[in-house]
């Protein structure tokens, strides 16, 4: 995918040291977290348990009947842990994705081939939330036995399982891990082809949507439509295509629902035949929200952060030794300042991009090339922070914000005193002179600004 657009704050260039320690991860270092034999299709599943665990599942190849799914977890301050296979001896599997359902389990979701008709389609496995002891849940948990493409998993309103899929000339939806009960037909029409579905549900309103991409004649483009309570009428995403040509996705299509707020979020390119822009859609709204670009923006997505904040994340296919971030304010109006992330060193391509930053610092995964090995890379990206001060008289006022938010607490270190900030993210002091001011912040990047005599 693609985009691009002219940015007011730029952030300097974040070089990151790369590693396959189990110790790394942590902001300033990638980690390597899966095998280094991944292929270009690769796409890791996450999702963060309660306790602040990152949990990460990927496709481990084997060949024929050798293919698994393998589980990597990664603590809040981003060590990477030991993986472990949760379900293998599959003839094939698809990238994989998980969740946390409202009995507090975790479950991963992915298209499996076995070694009988019957065991084809979505497969499903769960484990307590720390993740150790996986017990796959029946021979499959979709009533089609086809070899469908890529699951998209999410969570009713209920707390109940859902995941999606596609295939030929099928956009299925299943809520629940009963294979007796039918999957849901959402595609109009028997045109070929709808692609990379996922799910997610409204943390304010219960409403569950799906998202996919189509390419079939009449309806391209990037697509939302609610299915639970109802099922509503499919919502083209604004801009997702010029002139009834778009740039189709190679990932997920990640819908994103912010944590104890309302709205479900899309992030897509937009531009033909190369995208431009990256932009942050609040699905059923008539307008997204330019997070930026470059001349070839590829793969964006978006994930949550805290507070109703969002991440969103993008790379450009011309130039691939960049990866461009940035974060929302909690009303997700505006962007904090652009992030530019180098890759692991070495890299000479960049295939996905998928994070999780509901902690705070973006959990950012890459699947990357780098020399002859293919893998996905962990690293964390630390909000930054903006320093702003103004004179009057004899006296400095200071403002630290986050995206245009108050910062409360935050250090501001100048003329060798240090200032904290009040709830509106000020403070000051009588200053005579130039000096460098820097604001500094548990979690958070810092901000420099000097100030004139």
């Amino acid at each position: 995918m693609r985009r691009c657009l002219p940015i007011l704050v730029l952030v300097p260039l974040v070089a990151l040291a790369a590693t396959v320690s189990a110790s790394a991860g942590a902001p300033g270092t990638w980690t390597r977290l899966t095998d280094p034999t991944g292929r270009n299709t690769d796409e890791a599943g996450l999702v963060r348990t309660p306790d602040g665990v990152l949990h990460v599942f990927w496709r481990r190849h084997g060949g024929v009947g050798k293919e698994s799914v393998v589980h990597t977890t990664v603590g809040p301050t981003g060590k990477v842990g030991g993986s472990a296979t949760v379900l293998g001896g599959f003839g094939a599997v698809d990238n994989p994705d998980a969740i946390v359902t409202g009995d507090q389990r975790l479950r991963v979701f992915f298209a499996g081939l076995g070694s009988s008709p019957g065991e084809g389609g979505v497969v499903s496995a769960t484990a307590p939330l720390s993740g150790a002891g996986w017990t796959r849940e029946g021979i499959r948990v979709s009533s089609t036995t086809s070899s469908v493409g890529p699951v998209g998993a999410g969570v009713t309103g209920a707390g109940a399982p859902a995941f999606s899929y596609s295939y030929s000339f099928h956009l299925g939806f299943h809520v629940g891990l009963d294979p007796g009960a039918s999957d849901e037909e959402l595609q109009p029409d028997n045109q070929c082809c709808d692609y990379l579905p996922d799910v997610a549900t409204d943390a304010a309103g219960g409403r569950t949507m799906l998202a996919w991409f189509s390419l079939a004649k009449g309806r391209e483009g990037i697509w939302a439509q609610q299915v639970l309570p109802s099922v509503g009428a499919p919502v083209r995403a604004p801009g997702s295509v010029s002139g009834g040509n778009f740039v189709a996705g190679d990932q997920r299509t990640e819908l994103v629902a912010r944590r104890g707020g309302p709205g479900v979020y899309l992030a897509y390119c937009s531009g033909y035949p190369t995208c431009k822009q990256t932009m942050l859609w609040r699905v059923g709204s008539a307008k997204p929200i330019a997070a930026g670009g470059s001349p070839d923006v590829e793969d964006p997505n978006a994930a949550p952060g805290p507070d109703g904040r969002l991440w969103v994340m993008w790379h450009d296919g011309q130039h691939s030794r960049t990866i461009f971030v940035r974060r929302t304010n909690k009303a997700v109006t505006r962007f904090g300042p652009l992030l530019r992330v180098r890759p692991p060193g070495g890299a000479t391509a960049i295939w996905k991009l998928n994070g999780e930053g509901s902690v705070g610092p973006l959990d950012l995964l890459a699947a990357v090339t780098t020399g002859s090995s293919l893998a996905t890379w962990h690293t964390q990206v630390l909000p930054p922070l903006a320093l702003a001060a103004a004179r009057t008289k004899g006296t400095v006022a200071f403002r630290v914000t986050d995206a245009g938010d108050p910062v409360a607490g935050a250090k501001v270190h100048v003329g060798g005193k240090t200032l904290t900030t009040n709830a509106a993210g000020r403070a000051s002091l009588p200053l005579a002179g130039a000096a460098k001011a820097t604001a500094t912040m548990g979690g958070y990047s810092p901000a420099s600004i000097g100030i004139g005599g």
